[in-house]
């Protein structure tokens, strides 16, 4: 299903009244916990990672940090190593990994020491 495909069937339901504002926000709320989950479950695996342009590496998730988050949110952050021939680029990239599922993720690149870049991924949720 293409973005705007999901973008219009989404706002069509809640035009339509089909899906409750509540039903949605707690449907929301399950998908979040099992996102954290998933990626913590994986913490020293290695996964699949696509740029932009098609180009594949392997990234291996080393951290969760749990940041600070009010009330309502939950805010947390993945750091990924890999080779510095990796992702160099702030860029939305493809990641696979069996457990975790394949996502789109915003990664930001940190430092590179001894020949590994570092690269964060921050979320803040919606509780």
């Amino acid at each position: 299903m293409k973005r705007r495909d999901l973008i219009l069937a989404g706002g069509t339901l809640l035009a339509a009244g089909a899906v409750p504002c509540g039903a949605l926000a707690a449907g929301l709320s399950r998908r979040n916990d099992d996102l954290r989950a998933r990626f913590a479950a994986c913490l020293g695996a290695e996964f699949r990672v696509t740029d932009p342009t098609g180009g594949e590496s392997l990234l291996r998730l080393t951290a969760l940090d749990d940041e600070t988050a009010c009330a309502r949110t939950e805010q947390f952050s993945l750091v990924w190593e890999g080779a510095a021939t990796g992702p160099a680029a702030a860029g939305t990239y493809r990641l696979r990994h069996p457990g975790a599922g394949e996502h789109l993720l915003y990664l930001e690149p940190g430092p590179v020491t001894a020949g590994q870049i570092r690269l964060r991924a921050q979320f803040s949720l919606l509780t």
